[in-house]
């Protein structure tokens, strides 16, 4: 932006507060297989909750020794 452009004169951008909802899932052990069922049946209740919402994964609070995440799977 140029010295001589006001800040006031035709903007091309809008700024818009907002709290951007988040999804974590958080999981408890390295079990895909339950995962799956667990996650369908949730799923099934709201098909579209995951529809264009951005979701975290945490590990975090998995327990140590249980390997490593398939994350392909």
């Amino acid at each position: 932006m140029s010295q001589t452009e006001p800040l006031d004169q035709d903007p091309v951008f809008q700024l818009k507060g907002s709290m951007l909802a988040i999804t974590v899932l958080e999981l408890a052990r390295n079990d895909l297989d339950a995962l799956d069922r667990q996650l369908a049946a949730k799923v099934a209740l709201a098909p579209n909750f995951f529809n264009n919402a951005p979701l975290v994964l945490a590990l975090d609070k998995l327990p140590a020794g249980q390997g490593s995440i398939d994350l392909p799977a």
